[in-house]
């Protein structure tokens, strides 16, 4: 029997590309990695083309999108949506085993403080970019159904680990930390989130190749944290030089949802056994990764 296959839409951004990293070293698997150079996804010749050898067996992966750190706009929303519809109509004309969706957590909008967040919830996205993420979750479902293929849509909260390279928030502090020896914290660090580890979507992928899911699921810990919770255990756990640093909002800095929890009790219901990585652990393999990685590039420019 041969390997599962895997398709990587997106495997040049952060989560596409570790998705990869990891999947490509595997020897159980087979991955493939499409950037937006390999596969245009607002191109539908593009995407015929590089999809083509696509057989009914393998597990497509949908990474890709305009993000909001990138730009979140309505020409980026209606790029967004467009990926996803090109993405459908080629699954009508080549059907596959099961279809990954990155989604985000954003699509519930700015929920009130003291709500956990479970998958019945309501959608209300508040702004481009939650909007284009919630309308490809339909246009795929709408396809996904009528060839009768497993969705898994995974809603992302905040994710971190090795390649984030200043696109999260844990990236931002932990750099900071090790570059300026401080930590800079806007207004007094009461915004609460829930923080997952890269590794954990690919641990949560590996078993959807072992047992084809078709569900909508968010993807977090379960354990919220403050981001004042978070700079004390940088600072205590590796970090005890640091300072603190707190600055009030600058004027045209995006204020989200001042708290985010969530249950997870469908994430465990659907992949049994998995169990995230804790925030304590996690910043532990993502720092240990950082140091690897500044290593690498000292011996590299030593050898110039």
């Amino acid at each position: 029997m041969s390997n599962p296959c895997l398709t990587i839409l997106g495997s040049t951004g952060f989560i596409g590309k570790r998705l990869f990293h990891l999947f490509r070293n595997s020897p159980s698997i087979e991955a493939r990695g499409f950037s937006s150079e390999d596969c245009n996804l607002l191109d539908m010749d593009s995407v015929r083309d590089a999809l083509s050898s696509l057989k009914v067996e393998d597990m497509v992966i949908m990474t890709s999108s305009i993000t909001r750190l990138k730009e979140n706009s309505f020409q980026s929303a209606l790029k967004n949506m467009a990926m996803a519809e090109n993405l459908s109509l080629l699954i009508n004309e080549k059907k596959v085993s099961q279809l990954v969706y990155l989604s985000t957590v954003d699509v519930y909008g700015s929920v009130a403080s003291g709500t956990v967040i479970n998958e019945r919830l309501l959608p209300d996205p508040q702004d481009h970019y939650a909007i284009s993420k919630l309308t490809a979750e339909f246009i795929l479902k709408k396809i996904c159904r009528l060839r009768d293929i497993p969705l898994l849509i995974l809603r992302l909260s905040g994710v971190y680990g090795p390649g984030d390279e200043g696109k999260s928030t844990i990236s931002t502090m932990v750099m900071s930390a090790l570059q300026e020896k401080r930590l800079l914290i806007y207004g007094r660090g009461e915004t609460i989130r829930d923080f997952v580890h890269v590794d954990d979507i690919a641990r949560i992928i590996e078993k959807a190749i072992e047992s084809p899911s078709d569900a909508t699921v968010n993807v977090a810990t379960g354990t919220s944290t403050s981001i004042l919770q978070i700079a004390e255990l940088l600072r205590s756990h590796h970090f005890p030089e640091i300072s603190i640093e707190f600055r009030n909002y600058e004027a045209g800095l995006e204020k989200r949802a001042a708290e985010l929890s969530f249950d997870i009790s469908l994430l465990k219901a659907v992949f049994p056994g998995f169990t995230p990585l804790s925030l304590v652990e996690g910043i532990k393999h993502y720092i240990h990764y950082q140091n690897m990685l500044s290593a690498e590039n000292s011996k590299l420019n030593q050898g110039e």
